[in-house]
């Protein structure tokens, strides 16, 4: 239960964009990921289902809207 509280804390400072907690969010999310290796299949999970894929559609959006409609 800890684990799942705490990716749920680390998900909602990433995703609001807690600019203060950066270096300490940073700490906390290396910690979170060197203490198990279940911890560390979440965030690939996490990294592979949802940010990557993110990151990729604005990508595309961009090269659409740069070179293909204008």
């Amino acid at each position: 239960m800890r684990e799942i509280t705490a990716s749920l804390r680390l998900t909602a400072a990433i995703l609001f964009n807690e600019t203060r907690y950066d270096m300490a969010l940073f700490k906390k999310l290396r910690k979170f990921y060197r203490a198990s290796a279940e911890n560390r299949i979440q965030t690939h999970v996490f990294l592979a289902f949802l940010i990557i894929p993110v990151i990729g559609m604005i990508a595309l959006y961009v090269w659409v809207n740069l070179f293909w409609l204008h």
